[in-house]
């Protein structure tokens, strides 16, 4: 008669708690049955549901990675849902803030102070004009401003210590670049016209980066902007990734570089390649292991790493977090 051994395992996951999984075994048996401990979800109450078009952004303050809103998976309408990665867990910081959908969150270093721009309401069918402040427990309203739609980006420029907000869909002014600093809206500057375009800060050519975007003009088009400039200039780069809307950026400050990963053609087919933008051109890596769906990028201050949250698995059943290592993605587990 075969045995069955069940045998509790724990191990240390990479969010810093002690995570328990039963393998059981044959010991009958040529070769054991178990169960790989550390593939196994362990209990987390406070991680984020899957779900779309959230926004996400890094609040160097308090050192945590935030995630809010977006519609949740079996649900049509927008949530006000806050929740926060400390490094070590998720926690729901409020359910009660804006509910909005595909707004801008950024974050500006000088203010110490986490941004929610536009954005659209699901259920309601109207954009929203509304801006949003917060201090690492509560939404403040700010001051709104006309033309703030969804499918826009916050960037924020370094030199010049300003948020950078590109005009998204909907709107004559799509792609209209506004300045966002000291809890008010400044001057606007010119673009291309360019549908849910992204940003990233460039510390080689200390610079603003914009790329990609969807609109009149092509996908793959890349630009920059400078502190003492208005304007954007196009960049034609020797080699650039194909053109993609909606894809995860984010400054790699450890080794001076940009990444981007997935988004979307205009046929809505789903990307899952890996690009490094070096300040001079770009290339593109193969890393050993993808998430199955395009994620959002931040720069995590705190531990010094690009962070990736995957707001929906490919099956909608969860959502996940990944690490760049440089040359890989590597899966926080579930803890």
């Amino acid at each position: 008669m075969k045995r069955v051994l069940a045998l509790t395992v724990g191990w240390l996951c990479a969010c810093g708690r002690l995570s328990f999984s039963q393998v059981a075994s044959d010991a009958g048996a040529d070769t054991a049955s178990s169960v790989d401990a550390v593939s196994q979800w362990s209990s987390a109450t406070d991680w984020p549901a899957p779900r779309r078009s959230s926004m996400v952004v890094f609040d160097e303050a308090r050192g945590e990675l935030l995630v809010h809103g977006g519609v949740p998976v079996g649900m049509t309408s927008a949530v006000g849902e806050t929740y926060a990665f400390d490094g070590a867990a998720w926690h729901l910081r409020t359910a009660t803030g804006p509910a909005l959908q595909n707004a801008a969150l950024g974050y500006s270093v000088i203010d110490n102070l986490t941004v929610l721009a536009g954005g659209f309401v699901f259920d309601e069918q109207i954009r929203s004009n509304e801006t949003w402040h917060w201090n690492g427990t509560n939404w403040s309203a700010g001051v709104a401003r006309d033309r703030l739609h969804r499918g826009s980006s916050f960037g924020y420029d370094r030199d010049a210590n300003v948020l950078l907000y590109i005009q998204g869909a909907d709107s004559a002014a799509a792609g209209t670049t506004t300045l966002w600093a000291g809890g008010t809206w400044g001057n606007d500057a010119t673009m291309s016209k360019n549908f849910e375009s992204i940003q990233a800060w460039d510390p080689n050519l200390r610079r603003m980066i914009s790329f990609s975007g969807l609109g009149a003009l092509p996908l793959d088009r890349m630009e920059s902007r400078i502190a003492a400039e208005l304007t954007w200039t196009q960049m034609l780069p020797p080699s650039k990734p194909p053109g993609r809307r909606a894809p995860g950026m984010a400054t790699d400050f450890a080794r001076n570089e940009i990444i981007v990963f997935g988004g979307q053609t205009n046929e809505a087919t789903r990307l899952a390649d890996t690009w490094i933008w070096n300040g001079a051109n770009w290339r593109q890596v193969f890393p050993l292991q993808l998430p199955d769906s395009y994620g959002k990028l931040v720069w995590d201050s705190t531990k010094q790493r690009v962070l990736m949250f995957v707001e929906t698995s490919a099956d909608e059943s969860h959502s996940e977090l990944w690490t760049w290592t440089g040359t890989n993605w590597q899966q926080l587990p579930r803890c």
